[in-house]
């Protein structure tokens, strides 16, 4: 997505296009100048103890042998004018933090917040910033932004957008406290900021979710105002957005997070368009897999900043801020909640529901009952889930065994032509075996549905029960629930997908594995075929209705993207329940849901004794058959 934004590097500061009027020639100046411009570098690249060194040098410079006498007051509140420009550090020391019992001597004192505030200030524009909670990420990215941007251009307006307006209202209660009540900032910058706004701004220029300063009062638009995600103030323009926790907890939501990436890219209107910069900044924490942060990320909106509240990613790590105490004291609570606050990761093996380790291989399918699950989606809109259908096999001990599928976005005649194709194919496989198929469709998409299926096997003269599968007692909203049914079988070692999957066109056998990263796939290279490792959609034809050899299950979706539905199923299992799919899990456990499946499962119809006899009478019947 192009979105004609400013480079992030801080350069516009030295940009004439956007600098401002010299008073004397009518020309355009850049922001900073080439003194400000020096020190800002010197200062970005300096460690704390240089940085405090500099601040001395430049207000003392007698002490430092580059003058023979001591600044006047004049240079002294030019020098400190300019620190406030150039330096957030300073800012966040000498004048917004000088109450010794505030927490702002910390970005100074603490190695990492300090490196934290020289890398957003190095870089501000263009970036979205995943920090822990607690770490300063909206003091010092936000909150001290804002701050120091209108001390570099006084006429910069500014909307901030968080989740709901009154989380833009707190940081404007904040920022309006410092510029209403801060005398050393009034006292540097009269040309900026009233003495008592309360009495000399205009009417409706300083309230709780705006602020007009003086050099911005003729202007349409405030200094700094707020709105909503879902409220935004379309048809005002604003030189600069920052958004602030635009996702919460609550809100991570497959339907709110659709709604709110519609709402990011709306709000990219509200920015100044033509010669003016355009400008943006992004803090936020983690709460799903999918969420809007994941698509700003894939589309490449904005260059991304992740930390964690440990050095090493883990939660065994050692705290970058946070005391051990506090951060043993942190980990004791909501696992998930500790992932999405701390460790930037919505999905971790604290917060797995599924232990996709146990879950078993097969590579020779046995006689067994087979059930097609059906769970639909209505479109193929970018919003709308996936059709999942799984094939799933039950044996006379009740394990499942994932056959066939697809996951697929799917219009009523395309769903049609999938489930017909998946009937006829697993229908005469059991014609083999003497078991039977049954399809169970999801009984809301069921209801929209069933007419025209009904219209199109007497079109095609192929016809079939299709029968209603609800959710029992569990109601339609409780998905989660739903899905959950699978741990026990999962746990127990009940559920076996296909042995052999395909990745990049090349057979491999998979195995999960602990790293570094969590749980992960280990593939290993399989001459499955015939020693020839590469892959051939033709092989996985008619054969496999009748072989004994379970082929991996391949498709390619509506995007033209090729997937293989037994790595699909167990990644979807490994980031339920905050992934960006849940739809083959969903489907799956249907089969919970399937009237009496004891019965249906006729453990009488056949007698293992010896599997290996077994597949050599079944391989002798289907070479019959095929006589």
């Amino acid at each position: 997505m192009s979105t004609n934004f400013v480079e992030p590097d801080g350069s516009y500061y030295r940009n004439t296009n956007f600098g401002k009027i010299d008073p004397d020639t009518g020309n355009k100046i850049p922001l900073l100048n080439d003194t400000e411009w020096y020190w800002r570098t010197r200062l970005l690249n300096a460690t704390q103890e240089e940085t405090v060194e500099i601040w001395d040098m430049l207000l003392n410079p007698k002490n430092y042998g580059l003058l023979d006498r001591d600044l006047t007051d004049y240079e002294t509140t030019e020098i400190q004018r300019m620190l406030c420009k150039i330096d957030r550090v300073y800012l966040s020391q000498v004048v917004i933090g000088d109450d010794p019992e505030s927490k702002w001597h910390l970005i100074l004192t603490n190695k990492w917040l300090y490196e934290r505030c020289r890398e957003h200030e190095r870089n501000p524009d263009g970036h979205l910033d995943l920090w822990p909670r607690g770490h300063f990420k909206s003091s010092i990215a936000v909150k001290l932004s804002i701050i120091q941007e209108h001390l570099i251009n006084p006429t910069l307006t500014v909307c901030l957008i968080g989740y709901e307006k009154s989380f833009g209202e707190a940081t404007i209660k904040f920022i309006r406290g410092v510029y209403e009540y801060n005398n050393t900032l009034k006292t540097l910058f009269p040309e900026i900021f009233y003495e008592n706004p309360s009495k000399e701004a205009r009417t409706g220029h300083w309230t709780s979710d705006q602020i007009y300063l003086k050099p911005n009062a003729e202007n349409s638009f405030p200094s700094l105002t707020c709105c909503g995600i879902f409220k935004l103030n379309t048809g005002s323009h604003y030189d600069m957005i920052y958004y602030d926790d635009i996702v919460v907890r609550d809100n991570a939501t497959k339907v709110l997070m659709a709604r709110m990436k519609e709402s990011i890219t709306n709000s990219f209107s509200m920015l100044n368009k033509g010669e003016v910069i355009r400008r943006t900044a992004m803090v936020g924490t983690r709460y799903h897999k999918d969420d809007p942060y994941n698509w700003i990320i894939e589309k490449d909106i904005m260059r991304t900043r992740v930390y964690t509240a440990t050095h090493n990613k883990k939660l065994d790590g050692n705290p970058v801020f946070l005391t051990k105490d506090e951060w043993e004291e942190i980990k004791k609570g909501d696992p998930y909640q500790v992932a999405c606050d701390y460790m930037m990761n919505p999905i971790t093996d604290a917060t797995a529901i599924f232990d996709v380790k146990k879950l078993k291989k097969f590579d020779t399918v046995r006689p067994m009952d087979v059930f097609i699950l059906v769970d639909p989606a209505d479109s193929k809109k970018e919003k709308s889930d996936r059709t999942a259908m799984l094939v799933i096999g039950v044996d006379e001990y009740h394990n499942k065994y994932l056959l066939d599928g697809i996951a697929d976005k799917l219009e009523l005649d395309e769903r049609w032509k999938t489930l017909k194709s998946l009937h006829k194919k697993w229908s005469d496989f059991c014609d083999y075996q003497g078991t039977t198929v049954n399809v169970y469709y999801e009984k809301f998409g069921m209801n929209s549905d069933i007419s025209a299926m009904k219209v199109f096997m007497e079109n095609d003269n192929y016809d079939f029960d299709i029968f209603p599968v609800s959710f029992g007692t569990l109601g339609k909203s409780t998905k989660e629930a739903r899905i959950r049914r699978i741990c026990g079988d999962v746990n127990r070692g009940k559920i076996y997908l296909p042995k052999y999957i395909i990745k990049d066109d090349i057979c491999y056998t998979w195995e999960m594995v602990d790293s570094e990263d969590g749980i992960v796939f280990e593939f290993k290279k399989s001459n499955l075929f015939e020693g020839n490792s590469k892959y051939h959609e033709s092989e996985n034809s008619i054969e496999r209705k009748v072989t004994k050899t379970m082929l991996p299950i391949v498709g390619t979706d509506y995007e033209l993207r090729k997937y293989d539905l037994t790595i699909e199923l167990i990644q979807e299992m490994l980031d339920f329940p905050y992934g960006k799919h849940d739809d083959l899990p969903d489907a799956f456990c249907r089969i919970y849901d399937v009237p009496d499946l004891v019965d249906l499962v006729g453990s009488s119809k056949y007698e293992v004794v010896n599997p290996e006899f077994e597949y050599w009478l079944y391989s002798i019947k289907i070479y019959n058959k095929r006589l």
